[in-house]
């Protein structure tokens, strides 16, 4: 008997303690590109969309208006930012440190998807 209710005692206490801890919010910035140009929008639109399908884990997206493609790799790269739009030539190029400003210095980027074809 007294065992059973040490039990109960030390369940029940540990609930009451975890009732209480919530899970801390996650806030993402997505990089864009200027309020005038495609990603932006199209940035703001999929933090939006991101924000309310992740709203259940804690998750929240915001859409940041950038210079674009190279800024948003030295963004992503320096951590300022945790996701950036960037065309796919600009961040290969980024990765290996082979256009300015990242000349001789590899960003440490990784590619998620391709949004939409763009030709150069």
């Amino acid at each position: 008997m007294k065992k059973s209710l040490s039990i109960i005692l030390m369940v029940s206490l540990l609930v009451f303690l975890f009732s209480g801890i919530s899970v801390a919010a996650t806030h993402i910035t997505f990089g864009t590109g200027s309020p005038g140009g495609t990603y932006y929008p199209l940035g703001g639109a999929m933090a939006d969309l991101w924000t309310k399908l992740l709203k259940a884990e804690g998750i929240e997206v915001t859409a940041e208006s950038t210079a674009a493609s190279v800024e948003n790799s030295r963004l992503v790269g320096s951590g300022e930012i945790q996701i950036g739009m960037a065309m796919s030539s600009v961040s290969f190029k980024a990765y290996k440190g082979e256009v300015d400003p990242f000349k001789g210095t590899p960003q440490p980027i990784l590619g998620l998807f391709s949004m939409y074809p763009a030709p150069q």
